[in-house]
């Protein structure tokens, strides 16, 4: 088996998600663009009419990929739609983001998803039988060693600011706290004016997001809804201990969770020797899906 007759589109990916098929796949089997790049958008459109290749992984939710899908469905190729999060979890967004979503699986000859809860929400709320549970990948990244070198226990909140994660509890907790130091990764927060707490905003690049998570003693996990887009897959890629709300406690099955309003915060060992590299089980799984 192998990649030579597969290929990857998307239009509006996130780089992040970029990364990761550019772990998956190589560059020469992926066309995406950036949300908001009409330019390479029209270009990922002007190959989805021309490629040869048989089978294609849609790897976002984006309301131009069902155009995208249309296209190869119109031309016979087989598609393999990634659903991150079958249930939205971006509050006001969240009925469009469904429909594109069903739109997407709708027009897709398998759906991939991460765990056997999500697969079985695909199967209830999507009616879509063809559903596969594959393995998130593991990190790939260099180690940037000169942002964090704290001798107090560091703790970080990371991933985009959505209202279900409860970034205000991060706040409260920050401001309880003086003793400890603290990190917000991620795009759209807003400044906390403390002397114990940095903001790395934006859209991080990969290197320093996976750096800044590897340095930090403990990650806060405040949501009330749990996502599957890839911040608890990289805690425990990293094993990282976490720090949950008390009822979300018995919801994560993680064996290095500890409640924030009772555990008494001592500095990690932080040992990246056991980190996994890459995509490669993940690659085997979608490539046996293509065979079948």
């Amino acid at each position: 088996m192998n990649f030579d007759n597969f290929f990857s589109l998307g239009i509006g990916v996130n780089p992040v998600l970029q990364d990761q098929i550019r772990d998956v796949l190589n560059f020469k089997f992926i066309k995406h663009s950036n949300k908001w790049d009409v330019k390479k958008s029209f270009v990922v459109l002007m190959y989805s009419l021309k490629l040869k290749h048989k089978n294609f992984l849609i790897y976002n939710t984006s309301i131009l990929n069902i155009l995208l899908c249309i296209i190869l469905k119109i031309r016979l190729k087989k598609v393999i739609f990634h659903l991150h999060d079958p249930i939205p979890h971006s509050g006001i967004l969240n009925p469009i983001i469904f429909l594109i979503n069903y739109s997407l699986v709708f027009l897709s000859d398998d759906v991939c998803v991460f765990s056997e809860k999500l697969k079985l929400q695909v199967q209830k709320i999507y009616f879509k039988k063809k559903c596969h549970i594959v393995t998130h990948g593991s990190l790939r990244f260099n180690f940037i060693n000169k942002f964090l070198n704290e001798k107090r226990v560091v703790v970080g909140f990371f991933g985009r600011n959505m209202p279900y994660k409860n970034y205000q509890k991060f706040v409260d907790f920050v401001k309880s706290n003086p003793n400890i130091f603290f990190v917000t990764v991620g795009q759209g927060y807003p400044k906390i004016n403390l002397k114990n707490h940095k903001l790395f905003s934006g859209v991080i690049e990969k290197d320093l997001y996976f750096s800044l998570m590897a340095s930090v003693d403990y990650v806060f996990f405040s949501h009330s809804q749990i996502s599957y887009s890839g911040i608890l897959n990289d805690v425990e890629a990293l094993n990282k201990s976490l720090l949950v709300d008390e009822k979300n406690y018995t919801i994560l099955n993680y064996k290095k969770k500890y409640d924030f309003n009772k555990v008494s915060l001592i500095k990690q060992r932080h040992d990246l020797n056991n980190v996994l590299n890459g995509w490669d089980q993940y690659k085997h799984e979608v490539l046996q899906i293509i065979n079948i």
